[in-house]
This record gives C-alpha cells, structure tokens and sequence, in this order.
C-alpha cells in the first residue's frame, strides 16, 4: 500500500505540473523565433493569431491583399518596374515613376505572406520616390474621412531609406493622406497607417512609396472611409 501511495503521489504531481502550463493552451499559439527541427521561422500570423487575417468589413481597394493570380504570368505572380516598361502584371496596380539610376521591381511573392498565399516583395536601390498606385474615383465620398492601413514587413534598409503608404490627388498633385516612414529593419510585420479627408474634386492614387534602397514585404492593404 506504502508503494502504491508513493505511485498516486507521482501521478498527482505529474498532473499538477501539466495543469500549471494549461493557460497557455487557451491562448492563440505563438510563433517560435526559432521553428521546430531548424527549419526557416515562419513569420505568418495564420497560426499565431487567426482573428488578424479576419477579412475587414469594407475595403475600396481591389487585389489589396495580393491573392488574384495574374493570368499574364505563368505562376500567376505578378510584376511590375517604376519604368512602366514592361506593363504591370499585378491585377489593379502600376508601377511609377521613370528616373536615370536605379528604381523598384514589385514582385508578387508566395515565399512570406502575411495572410493567405501570397505577398508582395519589392525591392527598391536609389529610389527616388517609386510608387506602386491603384487609381480610385472617389468623389461620391468627398468629405469623408479615409484611413489607408498595410502591414510591412522589412528586410533591408540603407540610411536614407523610407517605405510609406499614401492617397495622392491627381487633381492638384497633392497628398491626401501620409504615412509616418519606415525607415529601419523591422523583424516583424509592423503596421502602416495613414489618415485624411477625401478630396472631392479628381481621382485619387492609393501608393506604397519607396525612396532610397531598401527591401521588404508589403500585404493586406486596406483603404476604409466613415
């Protein structure tokens, strides 16, 4: 009976040693910075944290997230060059603007999407304000306020570098609303975030924007208006 107690003792603390680690069972896992037998870290919320890749409730902008495959590329991913030449194949979105040296390339990416399959990388070397835009009539909202939202994720950034988002007006070659910069490494998805009033008398272009040389990923854009 002595041995058997000494059993049922191991077993009671056995489980109370379970039960102490059991409130994390209850929260959203987490990603390891180092992923299980070596292999890359997987810096995507879908396992950690699936409320984040919830579609939002409104959203004017189309292919904001970079998920419609592109029929003009064999894989399906997308690209396009500040130079406009050759075309864009990212659905809804062009590449802007010619300059001597340097410039961006946007590639639409499976390798490290924020949500869902795909990402877009971009990669910009003396950039002199590169913008990848989404043209938008939104003058039947004159007035209202926007707020323009999109997750980065960047790799590399030589001083001087910035990664912005912005709503520029066509009309009167202004800025509607701005981003602060991302202009360092962020080791993680970090989250952009630009406000302002829609201007009521053109079109506007929704833009990620890259100045000086820098690497990252870009993802789930949202542009919503209240």
């Amino acid at each position: 009976m002595a041995r058997f107690g000494s059993l049922a003792s191991r077993v009671s603390l056995l489980l109370l040693g379970l039960g102490a680690a059991a409130p994390g069972a209850g929260c959203s896992p987490s990603t390891n910075s180092v992923a299980d037998g070596g292999a890359v870290q997987d810096f995507s919320p879908r396992l950690r944290d699936m409320s984040s890749c919830l579609p939002p409730p409104s959203n004017y902008l189309v292919n904001a997230d970079f998920e419609t495959p592109s029929s003009q590329a064999t894989d399906g991913n997308g690209a396009a060059k500040n130079t406009g030449s050759p075309p864009s194949t990212i659905p809804s979105w062009d590449g802007c603007c010619s300059q001597g040296l340097g410039g961006t390339t946007w590639t639409v990416t499976q390798a490290m999407p924020r949500c869902g399959a795909r990402a877009l990388s971009l990669v910009s070397a003396m950039a002199t304000t590169n913008v990848l835009n989404q043209a938008l009539d939104l003058r039947a909202q004159a007035g209202r306020t926007l707020r323009l939202s999109g997750w980065v994720f960047v790799t590399q950034a030589d001083p001087g570098a910035a990664l912005k988002l912005d709503v520029f007006n066509l009309g009167n070659s202004s800025l509607a609303a701005l981003s602060p910069p991302q202009t360092s490494v962020t080791g993680e998805w970090t989250q952009l975030v630009a406000t302002g009033t829609v201007p009521g008398n053109d079109r506007v272009q929704v833009r990620i924007n890259t100045t000086g040389s820098l690497s990252a990923v870009v993802d789930d854009l949202v542009l919503d208006i209240q």
